[in-house]
C-alpha cells in the first residue's frame, strides 16, 4: 500500500512539474532572428527576417542593432518609416532590409529589442563573417570595373 501511495505521489510530482515548464515557455516570449545577403534587382544588401517562435505576441521596439565584440552601431532608422514598433503575433515574421553600406564595420552579430526590455541576440557564424567580407570585395569590385 505505501508502495502504490509513493507512486502515485512521484506521479503526481512530474505531471506538476511538466505542466510547470509548458507554462513557463508559454509565457516567455521567443524570438529567432534569421538573415541573409541579397543582391537581386535593387542595391545589394542584408535581409534580416525577425520571427515570433513563442506562444504570445511580441512587440519590437526598435531597429536592428549590430555589435562587433563590446562596440555596437545601430543600423538604420526604421521607426521614420514606420515599421517599428512592431507587433508579432506567434508564427508572424518580419523581413527588414538594410543596404550593405548601412552595416558598419565587420559586425559580429545582430540584436534586436522587444518593449519588455529582453535583447534577442544573433551571432554570426565565422563562414558568414567571411561571406559578408566577400560580398562587400565583390561589389566594390564590380564598381570599379563599371567606373
Amino acid at each position: 500500500m505505501q508502495i502504490l501511495s509513493l507512486m502515485v505521489a512521484a506521479y503526481g510530482a512530474v505531471v506538476a512539474t511538466c505542466l510547470g515548464y509548458l507554462t513557463y515557455r508559454r509565457e516567455r516570449h521567443r524570438v529567432r532572428l534569421r538573415f541573409r545577403l541579397e543582391a537581386g534587382d535593387g542595391p545589394p544588401g542584408l535581409a534580416i527576417y525577425i520571427v515570433n517562435l513563442g506562444l504570445r505576441a511580441v512587440t519590437i521596439r526598435r531597429g536592428v542593432f549590430f555589435w562587433n565584440g563590446h562596440e555596437g552601431h545601430f543600423g538604420p532608422d526604421f521607426r521614420r518609416s514606420g515599421e517599428f514598433p512592431a507587433r508579432l503575433s506567434d508564427g508572424d515574421e518580419l523581413r527588414l532590409w538594410i543596404a550593405i553600406d548601412d552595416v558598419v564595420g565587420k559586425p559580429d552579430g545582430l540584436t534586436v529589442e522587444d518593449t519588455t526590455g529582453r535583447e534577442h541576440h544573433q551571432q554570426f557564424s565565422p563562414a558568414f563573417v567571411e561571406q559578408l567580407a566577400l560580398f562587400r570585395q565583390w561589389l566594390a569590385d564590380a564598381t570599379t570595373q563599371t567606373s
